[in-house]
């Protein structure tokens, strides 16, 4: 009788632990409360070497933010990122809605940018950040791509591409939950 019920024991454990295993994979990133701050840029066809700002602003509350991947989708028919190297792409903040900016610990580490296999014209430009930071409620935080404009159009409003950012972040003792941002999106007025 009580080999049966160490038996039962056992099969018991064993099929918590299977039942535990499955529950246990992890979360989808919960969608991070915020809206797209991207600053809109004036280039002319004179300007070469330029900067394309995606930026979020927080809506949801302030956030210690760890580990984060960055990634933004560039018009390749417009502007190209450094290709064949590792670059970095710089962060900054503001907390009166775009006035005044402040580095930022978040910038992008280690990008790198490839072309995307979609059979589109579109250049991937991902990087990684791994230092705690905290993001304040209310406040924008934006990325300045490097680029090369290549001039094929003019007009106002002319997209030249989107970013996400996910990211790691404290909610507790010793607790934390995966986030994404709303989606980016950079524009730029393009004359003459």
């Amino acid at each position: 009788m009580m080999k049966n019920s160490v038996h039962a024991l056992t099969v018991a454990a064993a099929a918590f632990v299977l039942l535990t295993a499955g529950t246990a994979q992890a979360a989808a990133p919960e969608r991070f409360d915020g809206q797209d701050a991207s600053t809109k840029q004036r280039w002319s066809y004179a300007d070469r070497n330029v900067t394309v700002y995606f930026g979020v602003k927080n809506l949801k509350r302030e956030v210690t933010m760890q580990s984060k991947h960055l990634e933004f989708r560039l018009d390749a028919d417009l502007v190209t990122a450094p290709q064949d190297r590792t670059f970095e792409v710089p962060a900054e903040t503001s907390t009166d809605d775009g006035r005044t900016w402040k580095k930022s610990g978040n910038t992008g580490l280690g990008c790198r940018a490839e072309t995307a296999d979609s059979g589109e014209s579109v250049q991937v430009v991902t990087c990684t950040n791994t230092n705690t930071t905290r993001w304040e409620k209310n406040s924008i935080l934006r990325w300045g791509v490097p680029a090369t404009m290549t001039p094929a159009q003019t007009g106002n409003d002319i997209t030249l591409g989107n970013g996400e950012m996910a990211f790691e972040a404290a909610v507790g003792w010793g607790a934390t939950q995966d986030f994404v941002t709303p989606r980016m999106t950079a524009r730029a007025d393009i004359n003459e």
